[in-house]
């Protein structure tokens, strides 16, 4: 996981040096850019394993969403911090659109997944009452706090350099906070058996990188 650091501008010192009687008189400015250290961690490493998947599971077109065990996500930090998380795909010659693709077969696509977070799983500072402010890649503006605005059943870390905040509801206000967990869960989509040359093994090959955005 990559942490961008929060930077802040430390006590501002401005002194002349010794003095002396002139038309003119030095500054000297001096200050601390420190981290904010939070701390991001996966209880699972990261790894979301599908297991097989038989091409009797596949229909004719669009597979349905395969849905991984979720891994816990939590982010400590030693003072109330502002943040959101943006997701990047690191097969990035593959990707488009919001999410991640899931690997290639004969150079072509797959399918692809997407990173969620279960609302009823969300938590900050110990408190439920978080939401998060929703913006897809296709809307250009930050929406009122509440989870329906992303999808009744949770929020996604979308690709390609969207946001995913979280504030009280009703505001699109980030939430400063210390502590925050949710589960994490990877949803796959494959593409269906008439679409794939499933006489052989397709191995799903995602890899996905989640970054802490400090605002």
């Amino acid at each position: 996981m990559k942490l961008t650091p929060l930077l802040f501008v430390g006590a501002l010192c401005v002194a002349a040096p010794a003095a002396f009687a002139g038309p003119n008189a030095e500054l000297m400015v001096k200050g601390t850019i420190k981290p904010a250290g939070c701390t991001f961690t996966l209880n699972g490493g990261g790894q979301f394993d599908f297991g097989t998947i038989t091409p009797q599971q596949l229909p004719q077109k669009w597979a349905n969403f395969f849905t991984s065990s979720p891994q816990q996500l939590s982010i400590t930090c030693p003072q109330p911090t502002r943040f959101a998380l943006r997701g990047f795909d690191l097969r990035e010659s593959l990707a488009t659109g919001a999410g991640y693709r899931a690997g290639t077969i004969a150079d072509q696509s797959i399918g692809h997944f997407v990173l969620k977070l279960p609302a009823s799983s969300v938590a900050a500072d110990g408190s439920k009452d978080i939401y998060a402010v929703g913006k897809t890649p296709r809307q250009t503006s930050w929406r009122p706090a509440n989870w329906d605005y992303i999808g009744p059943y949770g929020a996604f870390i979308w690709n390609r350099n969207e946001e995913t905040r979280f504030a009280r509801q009703g505001s699109t206000d980030p939430l400063p906070m210390r502590s925050f967990s949710a589960d994490l869960d990877a949803v796959l989509r494959l593409r269906g058996a008439e679409l794939l040359d499933v006489g052989e093994d397709v191995q799903i090959d995602g890899a996905a990188m989640i970054e802490l955005v400090y605002l």
